[in-house]
């Protein structure tokens, strides 16, 4: 026997990703969710110009990149709450991204600044899209020695 589902019930089966900017938490569903450990050696390319404008200097270590698609949704509220935290992200610099916060809060969490610019643009949004989603690149702000990469990217723990 088939099981239909609708859009609601599976947009609603989505966990959220959780950015706090300051003191606001901003809760939002994801789609594509991909999580990447990656070294930085900084001899190619010495200095990465942020979102925000800032240039910060490539130092050898290991990054985690978090990349996702937010949905705008179809009742207006995933699309007003996810570019709400883009932009705050964008003025305050910096945030914490808590990847798994309906099962274990405050345990996968990376502190992130928004990469380069380049898929930013797809984050515009002009009144007239729906159900649409837009890419979302998130680097962590200090890089890791080999022993400090968070143990939970590599299991379930």
């Amino acid at each position: 026997m088939a099981v239909t589902l609708t859009s609601a019930q599976f947009i609603e089966y989505l966990e959220d990703v959780k950015l706090t900017v300051g003191s606001t938490d901003y809760s939002f569903p994801i789609w594509n969710l991909t999580i990447t450990v990656h070294p930085w050696s900084g001899v190619d390319s010495p200095a990465q110009r942020l979102a925000d404008g800032r240039i910060r200097q490539k130092v050898r270590g290991w990054h985690v990149t978090a990349e996702f698609d937010a949905n705008f949704g179809y009742n207006g509220s995933d699309n007003c709450t996810a570019v709400q935290a883009v932009e705050a992200l964008l003025e305050t610099g910096v945030g914490t991204l808590d990847l798994d916060p309906i099962d274990n809060a405050g345990v996968r969490t990376l502190t992130v600044v928004l990469k380069e610019p380049d898929g930013l643009s797809r984050a515009s949004f002009d009144g007239h899209v729906r159900n649409r989603p837009w890419n979302v690149v998130m680097i962590t702000q200090d890089q890791f020695a080999t022993a400090a990469i968070p143990t939970w990217l590599a299991g379930n723990s």
